[in-house]
């Protein structure tokens, strides 16, 4: 079956099911007609868009900057307002609310769990979130190169 015969059938069907990727028709449709590729296929595309999603997003760059600067510690637990201000030392940037930095976290949460194996808990009635040192793995194409490490930011403030 070709390409433009997929498509038919795609715009065809008349109920939308839906799957973990974000082109949840297609990859059903795909998964009909070439179940032994498919899978392969669809891990690619989720990673790249986990990649795309991380890029200079500022809860992963301030995660990212943490275990940077903190090499011996494998698990970071901060409050969504304790996140918000490793976010503004990270980046520089004081426009994010400790709501808003919530609400991106549960965005983004599908990506930070893969990424960091992120959980979340009440501790003393404030939701806590828990992140654990990223796995260091090589992809495809990768040549062992080095790590990006983060310099400090000169503002005084500490994240212990």
């Amino acid at each position: 079956m070709q390409f433009p015969d997929y498509i038919k059938v795609w715009k065809a069907e008349k109920e939308v099911p839906r799957t973990r990727f974000r082109m949840a028709p297609f990859e059903l449709l795909t998964r009909r007609f070439q179940p032994e590729k498919v899978e392969a296929l669809f891990e690619k595309l989720t990673n790249a868009q986990t990649k795309v999603e991380a890029e200079n997003n500022p809860l992963f760059l301030a995660l990212d900057r943490f275990f940077a600067t903190h090499p011996t510690e494998n698990e970071v637990n901060c409050t969504a307002d304790e996140m918000r201000v490793r976010v503004e030392i990270a980046t520089g940037q004081t426009k994010w609310t400790t709501i808003g930095i919530g609400k991106k976290i549960n965005q983004h949460k599908r990506s930070l769990t893969k990424k960091y194996k992120m959980t979340q808990k009440q501790v003393n009635g404030v939701e806590t979130y828990f992140f654990q040192r990223p796995a260091t793995d090589n992809n495809e194409g990768d040549k062992g190169g080095s790590a990006i490490v983060y310099p400090p930011v000169d503002g005084g403030l500490s994240l212990m």
